[in-house]
């Protein structure tokens, strides 16, 4: 392991952040309110102290009748990793099949139908559509071969498939795109000469960024997966097993994935907003909830100057960058997207020849924190490029030593190997608002999680180095590692 290059960037001390500090923060932006008086800035400032000791109570007593009724009970809880996309896929997929042992038929996939109406366009698209919904086919994981000019088209979560529709399903909860994976999808789906319809699956229904031109609909866990579990729950009271069934695992979505509060904690909420002392919080509401994008990035600000230090303390060589090439104080992280840490030292880059080389990156956009590998070409200046893995490396080759040892592997267009960070296994992307107190009161628990999994990943890089080394031939004049620019 190489020594650390100590920055300015690294140095910067982190209060230890509290709950109180949470709330007062929403107050530090209700303060740029045009004409705002002081007087309500103050009755604000106690509502909101209130607010946050109701909710904190609410979620006591809540905690207190769940385990006197036993109503939180769930087997599926304890079965599996609950935020693997496959146990969610699995489930989908077994409910939307007519011929599956539910005996319901079709009726959960004809409910699903109902739901999709919901979401703009797909009720025209489907106006002229003759179905025949107890005919479906439906496929997990299907594989869709390549093109006739040799593209892989890959493997389709979810694949429904009758005379007249399909209808290709992308759920992702925790990992990443892949390369033009969407594209390919809908691409396929116009090879078959039926309607069809391509369906990218999202906790909060976040656009693909790896669609392209081709046509497809966002779908959310969040808005239409619960909304369609709730039909499916009412339509089945008379069964026991399968309403059983269906609220174990709505309840697993709403609770350990979505985290969605409960219906008591948001009964005593209403009821306290509504009572006349109170009002003046709805008079502020948009300012509150214009309030949520500043404080996101405030403690994720937070977080990557701590993990510099963190980086430091353990003795890595490390920059921190913009786009990879350009140098930035960890300070800055946050305010742009494609921005991070690189690793410098010798032990952890793959020399590809005497200019292409494979680095391990902590890299954000904005939306997701993720490391993973990256191509560095150093040019005859020794400045930094980015290159294509594909042309210089057989990413199969890289991809299989590191998937041994890592689960939940995706690569794109430049990645290779990338892992998306979810903090405290909580399903959510990093992010996710709902993970803003839990940065405010755990930030130390969370920046050690994160190294501890970068660290991970990295003892398989190391071996993974050293295995591609020895299968490598050997290169006249071969650097062992080209100085960056510093």
């Amino acid at each position: 392991m190489g020594h650390a290059t100590p920055g300015d960037e690294t140095q910067v001390e982190i209060a230890a952040p509290s709950r109180e500090n949470f709330w007062l923060n929403f107050m530090d932006s209700l303060r740029q309110v045009e004409g705002e008086k002081a007087k309500e800035r103050v009755v604000l400032h106690k509502i909101l102290k209130t607010l946050s000791l109701l909710t904190h109570e609410s979620s006591i007593k809540e905690n207190t009748l769940a385990q006197f009724s036993k109503e939180r009970f769930n087997i599926l809880s304890c079965l599996t990793a609950h935020h693997l996309e496959e146990l969610h896929s699995n489930f989908i997929a077994y409910l939307l099949d007519p011929q599956e042992l539910h005996h319901c038929g079709s009726l959960f996939l004809e409910l699903f139908l109902a739901t999709l109406k919901i979401i703009p366009g797909i009720e025209e698209q489907l106006a002229d559509v003759v179905l025949e919904v107890g005919s479906f086919q439906v496929n997990k994981e299907k594989y869709i071969g390549r093109s006739t000019q040799g593209d892989i088209y890959g493997f389709i979560d979810i694949y429904l498939e009758s005379a007249t529709l399909n209808i290709a399903i992308e759920n992702k909860i925790k990992a990443g795109e892949q390369a033009d994976q969407i594209k390919r999808y809908s691409q396929y789906c116009k090879t078959q000469g039926k309607r069809y319809l391509v369906l990218y699956l999202t906790l909060e229904g976040v656009g693909s960024l790896q669609a392209g031109d081709e046509p497809y609909y966002k779908l959310s866990y969040r808005e239409h997966i619960v909304t369609w579990l709730e039909t499916c729950i009412k339509e089945t009271w008379k069964y026991p097993l399968v309403y059983a069934g269906i609220h174990y695992y709505q309840n697993l979505l709403k609770h350990n994935i979505l985290h969605l509060p409960h219906h008591t904690t948001l009964m005593d909420i209403k009821d306290f907003l509504l009572k006349e002392e109170n009002l003046l919080f709805l008079k502020y509401w948009e300012e509150i909830k214009a309030a949520e994008s500043p404080i996101t990035e405030h403690y994720r600000s937070l977080f990557f100057v701590a993990v510099a230090k963190e980086l430091q303390k353990r003795q890595y060589q490390t920059q921190t960058v913009k786009g990879i090439v350009n140098l930035i104080p960890a300070s800055e992280v946050v305010k742009t997207g494609c921005s991070g840490f690189i690793f410098t030292d010798p032990d952890y880059v793959l020399d590809i020849d005497q200019v292409h080389q494979l680095y391990f990156n902590i890299e954000h956009n904005k939306k997701a924190l993720s490391f993973g590998l990256f191509g560095i070409k150093i040019t005859e200046e020794g400045q930094r490029n980015t290159f294509l893995y594909g042309e210089k490396l057989a990413a199969s080759k890289v991809m299989s030593k590191l998937s041994a040892s890592i689960p939940g592997l995706t690569y794109s267009e430049y990645w290779l190997a990338l892992k998306e960070y979810i903090a405290l296994d909580k399903g959510n992307s990093f992010y996710s608002p709902s993970l803003n107190y839990d940065l405010a009161t755990r930030m130390d628990e969370i920046v050690q999680e994160f190294v501890e999994q970068v660290e991970v990943y990295l003892a398989a890089w190391a071996e993974g180095i050293k295995q591609l080394k020895a299968e490598m031939e050997p290169a006249a004049n071969l650097p062992t590692h080209p100085t960056l620019p510093s």
